[in-house]
């Protein structure tokens, strides 16, 4: 089973559920997971389902970089860890993040 894309799955339906217009983000040659957006707020995020490598991490977090405005940035993944910041970027774990902590 491919959990990454299930985490996403979740992800996005939370962000429906939570009110959000959903897409996906685009910016040179790579990919945003998601940018929602409410009303005048937006936010990128990218969701993985295990960041301990450190090249996973990399590649999670490297579109991040290159996001010139400055809208939030969050990775949301299962880290069984509190969250952290990481230059400007929210990891979160993915279930605080589902109980809205």
């Amino acid at each position: 089973m491919d959990y990454g894309r299930a985490c996403e799955n979740i992800v996005y339906l939370e962000l429906c559920r939570r009110g959000y217009d959903v897409y996906v983000g685009k910016i040179q040659d790579l990919e945003i997971d998601f940018v929602a957006m409410r009303g005048s707020e937006k936010t990128y995020i990218q969701v993985s389902d295990n960041i301990v490598a450190p090249e996973t991490f990399e590649r999670e977090i490297a579109p991040f970089a290159k996001i010139r405005d400055g809208y939030p940035r969050m990775l949301i993944a299962r880290t069984r860890n509190p969250e952290t910041d990481f230059e400007g970027v929210r990891v979160v774990n993915l279930a605080d993040w589902l109980r809205g902590i």
